[in-house]
């Protein structure tokens, strides 16, 4: 099987740009990326596609560039130093939507007020856990269950579990465990 090759459309409206990118062989469209006007002539010079993590990525000088790094002009070189999208949406480039963050910062994004989480193809998930706290989804690279425990915005991971029954008793034993924490907590507060 020949690899797939995608070629790029733009439409600009006012200050928005959506760029198309598409398969050369049937035209169909494989993402709608929304990036600035602005920013058009920058990213109409190369062939953009979706890696297996669903960012948009192009090569240049035969290195895999995200689209995201190119309009931030930013430099790559620090791992700990990443590219937050702040509605957790690969596919909004937008400069409104992009901001340098720590990788900490960056985990922090995952889980937000409204308590939805991304997985790694970029669909948005409802925790299915019953509670604001502890979360889990399925990582299909990995063939696992995480689950998640949040608390003050801070991310910690309880464990990861090959099936999905396993991950429900680690939700259910932690949230049991939460509750009778909390219950300390507030009990020598009143002491």
């Amino acid at each position: 099987m020949g690899k797939q090759v995608y070629y790029n459309e733009f439409e600009v409206m006012g200050e928005l740009a959506h760029m198309y990118i598409k398969r050369l062989d049937n035209d169909e469209i494989i993402a709608n990326v929304l990036i600035d006007a602005k920013f058009v002539d920058l990213v109409r010079p190369y062939s953009w596609r979706l890696n297996q993590k669903g960012y948009v990525i192009t090569s240049i000088k035969k290195r895999k560039t995200r689209i995201h790094n190119l309009i931030l002009d930013r430099d790559t070189s620090d791992p700990k130093i990443v590219c937050d999208h702040i509605n957790r949406n690969k596919h909004d480039n937008r400069l409104c939507n992009l901001r340098i963050v720590s990788q900490k910062e960056n985990c922090m994004n995952i889980v937000r007020n409204d308590y939805v989480s991304q997985d790694l193809d970029g669909n948005i998930l409802k925790s299915n856990t019953g509670t604001e706290s502890i979360y889990n989804y399925y990582d299909k690279t990995r063939d696992e269950y995480r689950v998640y425990f949040l608390k003050n915005r801070k991310l910690l991971a309880l464990g990861r579990y090959k099936t999905k029954q396993e991950a429900e008793i680690a939700v259910k034993v932690s949230r049991n465990l939460i509750k009778r924490l909390d219950y300390f907590i507030k009990r020598n507060e009143l002491q």
